[in-house]
């Protein structure tokens, strides 16, 4: 099992260049979990990172 950190969130979900890697962990492990917290962080991180709204990075964090 493998635990999904904030900034592995939005590495991913903004393809940068360690996405690759991490998407290939994740497949590895078989499982991967995350947390609220995580989950609350990416979504800042992300809609600073792509200058979107809040709800735009909430819609591609997937906490909706």
């Amino acid at each position: 099992m493998i635990v999904v950190n904030a900034s592995a969130i939005v590495a991913m979900l903004t393809r940068e260049p360690e996405a690759d890697t991490l998407v290939s962990a994740l497949a590895a492990a078989g499982r991967a979990e995350t947390t609220p917290i995580a989950i609350y962080e990416a979504v800042p991180g992300l809609s600073r990172k792509r200058q979107w709204s809040v709800a735009e990075a909430e819609a591609h964090v997937g906490t909706s």
